[in-house]
């Protein structure tokens, strides 16, 4: 299967026809964090430097923690969650960074929601601060979240498509 075959069904798998108020996101990443490591009466520290993995545990995290702000008890009790998709980038420096689509809670405007996700996404301990939210994402946000660019550091095509977070009702992911 081509490439654009393959970029044609995941646009398919990802479509947001339905979705309502969508919001834009690119979200930097530190590439690297110096992490305290508690237990011992002297402080050491540990470097983490960031990979694919915990690349996508890092936006699984704020995700939960957005969730959680946003629907509160909800999202605990009955599972009410923000619909959402992301792409894991890698740039040809090697820096990862994710683009996604958002869309707004109903109680909420689209701008106080894009600002509200950018000082959740600052509050992780990965989150950098040269991000970029936007309102009234459209059918070319997607398109450009699912280029075929700067996916060439993944074994598959597929893999940019971060699933553990990814929310659209229409479709059941198992």
């Amino acid at each position: 299967m081509s490439i654009l075959k393959h970029k044609k069904a995941l646009l398919e798998f990802c479509c947001t026809d339905h979705w309502n108020n969508i919001c834009s996101f690119t979200f930097n990443l530190k590439q690297t964090v110096k992490v305290e490591q508690k237990g011992s009466k002297n402080s050491t520290f540990q470097w983490y430097r960031l990979d694919e993995i915990l690349s996508k545990k890092c936006f699984k995290e704020f995700m939960r923690a957005l969730n959680r702000r946003v629907y509160k008890s909800a999202y605990v009790r009955h599972g009410k969650r923000l619909q959402a998709m992301a792409f894991l980038e890698k740039s040809a420096e090697g820096r990862y960074h994710f683009h996604a689509a958002i869309e707004a809670p109903k109680h909420m405007t689209q701008e106080d929601f894009c600002k509200f996700a950018m000082d959740v996404w600052l509050e992780q301990y990965f989150g950098y601060g040269h991000g970029d939210a936007k309102t009234n994402a459209d059918r070319g946000w997607l398109d450009y979240m699912a280029k075929t660019r700067s996916k060439d550091g993944f074994d598959h095509y597929f893999d940019c498509l971060d699933i553990d977070t990814f929310h659209n009702k229409k479709i059941a992911v198992a």
